[in-house]
């Protein structure tokens, strides 16, 4: 197999390669964050983010390659020490949009950011994969890159180019593109577990009474599924009514 030079992405791509159950993970799980938060909107987009990463640190987990320092047989280690462990050996970058784009490479305060810096590990739909680029061993590709007031974006095409030149850094996987079915906000949930504590007895009004208006929706449209019935003749008045008493007796619980 050739070899792209960074011995912890070759034995990533060997591990992926030998093991089709483990890329089925990768993209399942991709799949799956993806039905429940939209990296299109703002908010959510930094979760997908950081979700992903951590579906690529667990799968380069399972390859051997980010370990705690007792190794793989070590029970109760800190999830961070993988983290920590990735996040010194690579950047990541993913791409969720069903058109293709440009990567942003880094951001800055009153300049760029500076680009590529460090190995970067690209994942989209639109380069078919993952793609692995360290700028020391792909000057080409840093190159390439183009500059603005406050950062450096990649084109695809670049990545693209490189891709192709360089099949030693390339994991086909058919990642599935955002469908914008995702609903999820985790600000929003972080919220309310923060707030719904005894220790905030005035902030929390806002979720309890938000609770009451949608426990409210609840019963009223239950009641109305029993009129439906009982004006069908499915049930009896005296069904109905002890029926609706039910459902208030619940609501009062």
């Amino acid at each position: 197999m050739r070899l792209s030079g960074n011995p912890a992405w070759d034995r990533f791509r060997s591990v992926m390669e030998a093991r089709p159950e483990l890329q089925a993970e990768f993209v399942d799980a991709w799949r799956s964050m993806l039905e429940q938060v939209n990296p299109s909107d703002h908010g959510p987009r930094f979760v997908a983010g950081a979700v992903v990463e951590w579906i690529l640190a667990a799968t380069m987990y399972q390859a051997g390659i980010l370990s705690p320092p007792a190794g793989h047989s070590a029970r109760g280690f800190d999830l961070e020490v993988v983290h920590k462990d990735f996040k010194t050996q690579f950047s990541s970058k993913a791409q969720f949009s069903k058109k293709p784009g440009a990567f942003t490479i880094s951001n800055g305060r009153g300049g760029d950011g500076g680009g590529l810096k460090f190995p970067v590990i690209f994942m989209s739909p639109h380069i078919g994969g993952i793609v692995f680029v360290d700028p020391s061993l792909h000057p080409e590709v840093k190159k390439q890159e183009l500059s603005h007031k406050d950062s450096v974006v990649l084109p695809i095409k670049a990545i693209l180019a490189h891709r192709d030149t360089h099949p030693e850094c390339f994991i086909p996987l058919e990642l599935p593109r955002n469908e914008q079915r995702g609903e999820r906000d985790a600000g929003t949930e972080l919220a309310r577990e923060l707030l719904m504590s005894s220790r905030f007895p005035n902030l929390r009004r806002v979720f309890d009474d938000s609770a009451r208006k949608e426990a409210a929706g609840d019963l009223l449209a239950e009641v109305q599924g029993f009129k439906a019935l009982r004006d069908e003749g499915a049930l009896t008045e005296e069904q109905f009514q002890e029926l609706v008493n039910k459902v208030a007796r619940q609501s009062d619980n």
